[in-house]
């Protein structure tokens, strides 16, 4: 009986709703469509647009009357650079899919610049990636859509390349993470390349490495900082039945028992030595400890030229263009940088990749696995090497290590 009076209470505001709603739909059924003319036209100019970084050629024509600007509810996003990029994608994604039938602008938020730094210190995207390239991807697929960063934007408004003053302001909640490969995301990381600073800092990188490793060389992407190892990866153990912690000799041998890589030269390993799982740092299973006196190993963080990055996501560029550039990668299934930067280098041609976490009876279908459609089933083909001891009893084995090594115990 209580519940029916209540359902009665809920009756006139519901009816309420409904007629709400209702009038809302006649209200745009009735609202003046823009011609498909001046539609086209707005498209085109935001193409040309889309195109020029700097305004300046643009700004004797009329503006460009921008139809929509969309936002996300993150001013900064957090995360590791792969992750950062995939969450814009989305963003984009979000944004472009609201404003199909508009010239529409995607303010881009600003990148974390490193961990622990996620609201006092942003990057803008310009700072990491070159933005004519990044914009260059987006409107390919989108076809009515482009990226700017609120300093360009103002810079296009004072030199009256665009018009916002009708434009609807429009939010978008930035969505959580999806490992699904979507064209767009396929689009963004076939196209990537770094800023210009950057890649002129990546070109002494080059430089540096070719001299301290010479040319057989794999880029190994060891994932043995401590915000994976042990405690992260031991929980994705426990859930997934499967391995994700590697210690580096685990990683060293995987590498070095690789068929295709026989007779490797030189390993270029790409961790975060700042951010090292404590029970590596300075111990016999150091990352650059594992391997035998005849392969070199060379940790990138450590080159000279990572001076120039000032901050941890720049670094992080830096090591994926040398990810996707070596003449071989190795790096784990469990990881978006791993991911990406294979996804990049199928796309372009640019070698061979392997991933160390795989099962021997997976290898050589992991070696030929077609491009990703998501994460998830590229691991499926891979056949990963199982959890031990369930994942659970590994993990809280893991975590009395670090405490043993904490007290000096071990």
């Amino acid at each position: 009986h209580a519940s029916r009076q209540l359902m009665r209470g809920f009756q006139p505001l519901a009816l309420a709703a409904l007629l709400a709603v209702a009038c809302a739909d006649s209200a745009l059924d009735e609202a003046p469509a823009l011609n498909l003319t001046e539609v086209a036209r707005r498209k085109a100019a935001l193409a040309h647009l889309a195109a020029q970084p700097l305004p300046g050629a643009h700004a004797a024509h009329a503006p460009l009357l921008v139809d929509s600007v969309c936002r996300g509810d993150h001013l900064i996003i957090p995360g590791g650079l792969s992750n950062q990029v995939m969450l814009l994608v989305k963003l984009v994604e979000v944004c472009c899919r609201q404003t199909a039938h508009q010239a529409a602008l995607v303010l881009a938020p600003r990148l974390a610049s490193g961990i622990g730094h996620l609201k006092r210190d942003g990057l803008y995207l310009g700072a990491v990636l070159d933005m004519d390239a990044f914009r260059g991807a987006v409107w390919s697929v989108t076809g009515n859509c482009t990226v700017v960063e609120e300093p360009v934007l103002r810079a296009w408004r004072r030199a009256g390349a665009v018009d916002v003053s009708a434009a609807a302001m429009l939010k978008a909640r930035v969505p959580k993470l999806s490992h699904t490969v979507s064209p767009l995301l396929r689009a963004v990381y076939g196209g990537l390349r770094l800023a210009p600073a950057l890649n002129r800092t990546l070109a002494a990188c080059r430089a540096e490495l070719a001299a301290a490793a010479g040319p057989s060389l794999a880029a190994v992407h060891m994932r043995v900082e401590r915000d994976w190892y042990p405690t992260y990866c031991g929980r994705r153990e426990a859930r997934e039945q499967v391995r994700a912690c590697f210690r580096p000799r685990e990683i060293a041998q995987a590498v070095l028992a690789t068929p295709e890589l026989e007779g490797l030269g030189a390993v270029a390993l790409l961790y975060a030595t700042g951010n090292l799982a404590p029970e590596f740092r300075g111990a016999e299973e150091g990352p650059l400890r594992v391997w035998p006196h005849e392969v070199r190993a060379v940790a990138v963080a450590d080159l000279a030229c990572f001076a120039a990055a000032r901050s941890y996501t720049e670094s992080t560029a830096l090591s994926f263009a040398l990810a996707t550039s070596a003449p071989s990668f190795v790096g784990t299934m469990k990881s978006t940088m791993t991911n990406m930067a294979v996804l990049h280098r199928q796309m372009h041609g640019l070698g061979r990749s392997f991933l160390y976490d795989c099962s021997a009876a997976g290898y050589a279908r992991c070696v030929a696995a077609p491009p990703y459609r998501s994460f998830e089933e590229t691991a499926a083909a891979c056949h990963p090497r199982r959890a031990p001891g369930g994942g659970v009893s590994a993990m809280f084995g893991r975590l009395a290590t670090r405490i043993r090594h904490a007290l000096g115990l071990a």
